[in-house]
């Protein structure tokens, strides 16, 4: 996609602008050949293919006008889509370290949730221990105070 294309024109319009370019190259050969015919020609005629001539050479000019904003149109859509395909690349990248990431998180979750069954599974386990060192811490001050006293 990042390569540049080239305008192409279609058969038609090229044989229309050969045409065109023929018809003047074979009128300005005429006129340099034939001097002394425009001079036989009516002032009225020569006229009307003086405004033909124009005329094809005004069209021809449009065509290639026309032509070249085709080509610039054609450039331009080449480059956006160049740029439209490395952001779809850059979002592919993106997206692919979203994934990642919410694996991990699923992983460090799932670590999470064992710790927290543990912890519920041994706070009975817990809060008997506490209980047994006060217990133990009692009757180690209940002793020492026995003893003081005797």
């Amino acid at each position: 996609m990042t390569e540049e294309t080239e305008l192409e024109i279609t058969p038609q319009q090229k044989q229309s602008i050969e045409l065109v370019i023929q018809r003047v190259q074979q009128q300005e050969e005429e006129k340099l050949k034939d001097s002394h015919f425009e001079e036989s020609i009516p002032p009225s005629q020569l006229q009307q293919l003086e405004s033909e001539n124009r005329l094809l050479v005004l069209e021809y000019d449009t065509m290639m006008n026309d032509a070249n904003d085709t080509e610039q149109s054609a450039l331009e859509i080449n480059r956006l889509l160049s740029i439209f395909e490395n952001k779809v690349a850059e979002q592919a990248e993106q997206i692919e370290k979203l994934y990642e990431n919410a694996f991990a998180g699923e992983e460090f979750l799932q670590g999470a949730k064992n710790e927290l069954q543990k912890t519920v599974s041994s706070s009975s386990t817990s809060r008997l221990r506490f209980l047994m060192a006060y217990i133990y811490l009692f009757l180690g001050l209940w002793l020492l105070f026995m003893h003081y006293i005797n």
